[in-house]
């Protein structure tokens, strides 16, 4: 007993010194950002990437998780120098690769850092982010498109203790989730998406605050900035994606009304919405669905944001959505619809996962949402999961 006992002391001192450590690394890092400028650990970043990919040409058409675990970021980290950027940070650099993989997960961690230690001592009562009542009943969450940019609102989130603007709640959310869990580090690299604009958002009442807990979110971008998609980036869009419905694609968005000429292959989708979209705001881009919600209702929650989506979205005028998603439960589902409902339009696969763009017809995706309740759902992802097994 006391063998363990010292066991657990040795560890909880590792842990506590690991903490000790990595704020300091933060605050030294703050420290280096007032003199050199808040885009300091992204140069540091772009660097080391760029390193990389000089090492190993194959990885310039791979996403930065493939980068950051190759060996040539490993040889770029211990090899290259940093150059001009800061000399200071050639003594953080060490420290830092001794607590973190790569430099991105330590930039997710440090803007979490930062995102709370900016609510430390705020006026608003503080609440234990974990506790609130979430029911499986539908009808008691709250959904709404909301402009972030311009909304005060304050909102709770399970990963700090004060009410956060809705704005820095959706990228904590972003950071926790979609970085963190899901290793989107490209999300990094273009904050800004999580902080402005047009955003979904699932919200439930809090028991005894004011402030409502952010269940879910979404940025949505419209037709207009059709040239920003994320759909159409070059990651997106590399030879290893596989095209798929190129023959029906052209005559669904004709018979949707979405583009006036039929497109032949999901290649030059991008060219037919340029300049035959009938009518532009009536299409949109779904990206950053990011899930703050306990594990247990994981997959309600999954479902009734989607479900929700489709009903805003279908209310505000929009006929199709775009959709990238790599969810296996997400996927499932969609392959149970009608093909009027949801058309997968191309899949890259690495082996362990596979990742899909496709394009949902909201009226449909909302009357199948609406006739398909939790339990439902589920047997329809678990039916589809044991056909492909």
């Amino acid at each position: 007993m006391a063998q363990y006992s010292t066991e657990v002391e040795s560890s909880l001192e590792f842990h506590l010194d690991s903490r000790i450590k990595k704020e300091r690394a933060f605050e030294a890092f703050i420290r280096l950002e007032t003199i050199q400028g808040k885009h300091l650990i992204e140069e540091v970043c772009r660097k080391r990437i760029s390193d990389a990919r000089k090492i190993d040409p194959s990885l310039e058409s791979g996403n930065l998780l493939k980068i950051i675990t190759s060996n040539a970021y490993e040889k770029a980290c211990l090899s290259s120098s940093l150059g001009s950027i800061a000399i200071e940070l050639e003594a953080l650099e060490s420290t830092i690769h001794q607590h973190y993989p790569s430099w991105l997960d330590f930039w997710c961690d440090y803007l979490i850092y930062k995102l709370r230690k900016s609510y430390q001592g705020y006026c608003c009562p503080e609440q234990d982010p974990t506790y609130t009542y979430m029911p499986r009943v539908d009808g008691y969450y709250k959904s709404e498109l909301v402009n972030v940019s311009s909304n005060t609102e304050l909102v709770f989130t399970p990963y700090c203790s004060q009410p956060m603007r809705l704005a820095d709640a959706i990228l904590m959310s972003n950071l926790q989730t979609l970085v963190r869990k899901e290793q989107w580090y490209e999300i990094l690299l273009d904050l800004e998406l999580s902080q402005n604009e047009t955003h979904f958002v699932l919200t439930v009442p809090s028991i005894d605050s004011e402030y409502r807990h952010l269940i879910s979110s979404a940025r949505i971008q419209c037709g207009k900035s059709l040239s920003e998609w994320l759909f159409f980036s070059h990651y997106f869009n590399n030879p290893l994606w596989h095209s798929e419905n190129s023959n029906e694609l052209g005559q669904l968005l004709v018979q949707q009304k979405v583009t006036s000429e039929a497109t032949t292959s999901d290649a030059s989708l991008q060219h037919q919405l340029h300049h035959h979209t009938l009518n532009k705001n009536a299409i949109c881009e779904i990206i950053r669905l990011a899930i703050s919600a306990p594990r247990s209702l994981g997959l309600y929650f999954l479902y009734l944001s989607q479900k929700r989506l489709a009903e805003v979205l279908d209310e505000n005028q929009f006929c199709t959505a775009f959709i990238i998603t790599q969810n296996p439960a997400m996927l499932y589902f969609y392959q149970s619809m009608s093909q009027k409902s949801y058309t997968n339009l191309a899949f890259f696969s690495s082996g362990t996962e596979q990742i899909n763009k496709g394009m949902w017809y909201l009226p449909n995706v909302r009357r199948d949402f609406e006739t398909t309740d939790f339990r439902s759902y589920k047997t329809k992802v678990l039916t589809e999961k044991r056909s492909q097994n």
